[in-house]
């Protein structure tokens, strides 16, 4: 059973030591998770389920990999919700046709990067304005709509 001590990483507990531990992955799944969908709903109720104070459970935020850690867990996550996700995004542009949408949709599906390219020397060249790309999106939204609003055929 975990040492309950507030004084647990006090012990300098390497992080190789607490990877390795299926309380700290379940720490990290739990803080991955947003807010409305956790089960327990407090990090202090998490703790009594895990048997791990939530003092501890605090301590280790502070471990050097946690953030990174949190971050992938966040990232595997949400491919389970991303076609869901694209689905909406496509539907609201072709509803709205709003630039805003077309562009993270550019910018997603096809690894858009405004207005930056990469030269085959390695040089960065930025050749495009906010204005340029915002009014080219708009022309993608505005042609999307309209193939939208098309009469479907029967």
């Amino acid at each position: 059973m975990e040492n309950l001590s507030p004084g647990y990483l006090d012990e300098q507990v390497s992080y190789d030591h607490l990877k390795e531990r299926t309380e700290y992955w379940d720490f990290v799944n739990w803080i991955a998770t947003p807010t409305p969908l956790r089960e327990p709903k407090t990090q202090r109720e998490l703790g009594v389920k895990i048997g791990i104070t939530e003092v501890t459970l605090s301590r280790w935020k502070l471990t050097p990999e946690y953030g990174s850690d949190v971050m992938l867990r966040v990232r595997y996550k949400m491919r389970d919700d991303t076609a869901n996700v694209w689905a909406a995004l496509r539907n609201k542009i072709f509803e709205k046709g709003d630039a805003a949408e077309v562009k993270l949709f550019l910018e997603w599906a096809h690894d858009w990067m405004s207005g930056i390219k990469v030269k085959h020397s390695g040089e960065i060249e930025i050749s495009a304005d906010e204005k340029e790309i915002e009014e080219i999106a708009k022309r993608v939204a505005e042609e999307l709509k309209k193939e939208y609003d098309k009469p479907k055929p029967n």
